[in-house]
């Protein structure tokens, strides 16, 4: 049996992608929702030493984290986890979490399905508010833009 062809085939060079600040930190979204026929989105994220989101759960969407740089720690629910090069986290969808960037920084691929997390991203890089780091309590106006993706600060 054949299956439908979603999406083609997308190469996304080392350095390319497209490039937005949010909470003080960059991404590279390197696959976006459209390219994916909507399955995921994947986002390189870079955090500053110490960066990270405060306590916040998904309604739309799953995220996976992998660690390839630095070291993050993650609260999911009432687990507390330490991540470390090469490391996968979980974070299901309604679930409570947050997340913490070791002392010297990380960089980590966000793997988010189903796709369209992006767009909070894109919308959000155009938010003045939102290039303050998310280790202070977010804006009314980056808590709106994100409530409209579904994602909720606690």
């Amino acid at each position: 049996m054949k299956s439908a062809q979603l999406f083609r085939p997308v190469l996304v060079d080392q350095e390319a992608g497209e490039h937005v600040k949010v909470i003080g930190d960059e991404q590279v979204i390197k696959l976006n929702s459209s390219q994916t026929g909507g399955t995921l989105t994947i986002i390189e994220q870079s955090y500053r030493p110490g960066a990270g989101v405060p306590p916040h759960f998904h309604t739309q969407e799953d995220a996976v984290f992998y660690i390839i740089q630095g070291h993050m720690d993650f609260t999911v629910g009432d687990k507390a986890i330490s991540a470390g090069v090469g490391s996968t986290v979980l974070l299901p969808r309604c679930i409570p979490h947050s997340s913490k960037a070791g002392p010297h920084g990380a960089r980590a691929l966000v793997v988010l399905f189903p796709g369209g997390g992006e767009k909070m991203f894109r919308e959000l890089d155009s938010v003045p508010s939102s290039k303050t780091p998310a280790d202070k309590a977010p804006s009314q106006e980056v808590m709106a833009v994100c409530k409209k993706y579904g994602v909720h600060f606690i």
